[in-house]
């Protein structure tokens, strides 16, 4: 059974996929860095429009992002973030990509919480990608 793009309600998969999400963990290609406590706000746009939406980076890696937002993504939507990575200075940050998984948790409360995407970068401005790497480093090198 394929699963369900109607995440209005947790389906019988959502264990499954909390499972292979703990799997995939171990096989990234790019290390992965939790943002417990670290905001990066980001402008979430579909590409060629304007602002649809403002989005929080969840995780991080030079490869792709994970982000919470209000609005309904399709997997394979082609989106535009842009934000600043926090520091001194921050450092502006303009990622194109592609949705490739989506989810739909639930607030402690029980009801519906922000979508959770997968973004998978298909572009990153070389300077990006450096200040994202150099970033990234220095998160897990304060990580205890």
């Amino acid at each position: 059974m394929p699963w369900s793009l109607d995440m209005d309600r947790p389906t019988q998969q959502t264990a499954a996929r909390h499972r292979a999400h703990a799997v995939m963990q171990t096989r990234r290609r790019y290390p992965r860095v939790n943002l417990h406590g670290v905001e990066i706000d980001l402008e979430l746009r579909m590409a060629g429009q304007e602002l649809v939406d403002r989005a929080r980076a969840l995780d991080i890696s030079v490869g792709g992002v994970r982000i919470a937002a209000t609005r309904r993504l399709t997997i394979g939507d082609l989106v535009v973030l842009r934000g600043r990575l926090p520091g001194s200075p921050p450092h502006p940050i303009h990622l194109a990509g592609t949705v490739v998984w989506c989810h739909r948790p639930l607030d402690p409360d029980g009801s519906a919480g922000a979508f959770n995407y997968g973004i998978e970068y298909l572009a990153v401005a070389e300077s990006t990608a450096r200040a994202l790497s150099t970033w990234i480093s220095q998160q897990e090198a304060a990580t205890p």
